[in-house]
């Protein structure tokens, strides 16, 4: 089947992947839940960046070997037919399985913070509604509006990070690493399972303007990201010390504690819009992926028209697998090292396959 021929370019791409990464961030960041000091919270989101390389590095190689495939048709064309798509069903159902967290996450987030007596699922449509009729129209109407929302999503989480200073005590940051490495490696797995869902690259490299810069521009997209994480995780510990880990909504409690010079204060809109551009924005993407994804899969035409059911799907999943606040939170950080291993076992697969193709595809002309 052949791709839509929808472009996006290497600005675009940058703002794909930081919408991917940044949502459970400026909402719930499991990370905070998972470490055991939270003075250690900025290495974990830091060595999370760092190892993200390791997903980031081999899709891009992959996809510059097969620039005209996504991940789902190179993945036949490397492992043959049935395994192919059954690698390629995998990483649709995981695009669907991130498409209902984020709809959760963005409901369970006004219901805790602005309207608890509103039923959730208000909050769930409507998302859900936003995020496909985004989809349906296509990969580069996701990648303009995502651009346009980057320039808003990276502002409100520079004031995030800067504004609370009145609260701010350096000495939060100490001691660090008092218990050694070992308590690092749970929050470290946590972060690195959201840096996973940046597999979803490999369906967006076909459709980037020069897929030569690639490299480049998901490099820029990884330190952007990447930085800022870091930088939110110590403005968090720096305001709250250990009672971050209290907080349900970290950014939101952040923006709470904006006092500046008696007249900019309590500007919690400015979160609950970060929240809906972001989310929204990535819900579109996932859901682009996951319905790119099936039609790829089995041979049919018309992505566009799974949009709207698999929306539907996602609302229904996204209240099925999760009961509230709590069982959320524990089941993204429980639930960690299972994609993260998953992830990179579907990546080294694809890698030695490509190898072991590479080699008899040499063997065969000599």
């Amino acid at each position: 089947m052949s791709m839509p021929s929808e472009k996006v370019n290497g600005a675009q791409l940058i703002s794909l992947i930081h919408m991917i990464r940044i949502v459970p961030v400026t909402i719930v960041f499991p990370t905070l839940l998972a470490v055991q000091m939270v003075q250690d919270l900025w290495i974990a989101t830091l060595a999370g960046a760092v190892l993200a390389l390791l997903i980031i590095i081999p899709l891009v190689f992959l996809g510059l070997k097969f620039p005209e495939q996504t991940v789902i048709q190179y993945s036949e064309t490397i492992l043959g037919n049935l395994p192919g798509k059954v690698v390629g069903l995998i990483l649709v159902i995981y695009w669907l399985k991130i498409a209902a967290d984020v709809i959760y996450a963005i409901g369970d987030a006004f219901t805790l913070a602005v309207m608890p007596e509103t039923p959730i699922w208000v909050f769930t449509t409507i998302i859900a509604f936003m995020g496909a009729y985004t989809a349906r129209h296509g990969l580069e109407v996701i990648g303009r509006i995502s651009f346009n929302f980057m320039a808003i999503v990276v502002l409100v989480g520079i004031m995030v990070i800067v504004l609370p200073f009145e609260a701010a005590k350096v000495k939060n940051l100490l001691p660090v690493l008092e218990n050694g490495l070992e308590p690092l490696i749970k929050p470290v797995l946590v972060n690195l399972s959201f840096w996973a869902q940046l597999v979803v690259i490999g369906m967006l490299l076909p459709h980037l303007n020069r897929i030569r810069d690639s490299v480049r521009f998901s490099g820029y997209a990884l330190l952007i990201t990447g930085t800022l994480i870091v930088l939110f995780s110590i403005t968090l510990t720096v305001v709250f010390g250990v009672t971050a880990k209290d907080l349900s909504l970290p950014a939101y409690s952040l923006v709470r504690m904006i006092r500046v010079a008696r007249f900019l204060e309590r500007i919690e809109i400015i979160i609950l819009i970060s929240w809906t551009l972001a989310a929204a924005a990535k819900l579109a993407l996932m859901l682009w992926a996951g319905s790119l994804g099936l039609v790829q899969i089995f041979g049919s035409s018309n992505y566009s028209a799974l949009v709207y059911p698999l929306g539907i799907v996602c609302i229904i999943a996204a209240h099925l697998l999760h009961d509230n606040h709590m069982e959320y939170m524990s089941t993204l950080v429980q639930s960690a090292p299972f994609i993260v291993v998953t992830v990179a076992a579907l990546i080294i697969i694809l890698a030695f396959g490509w190898l072991v193709r590479r080699g008899s595809d040499s063997t065969g002309g000599i």
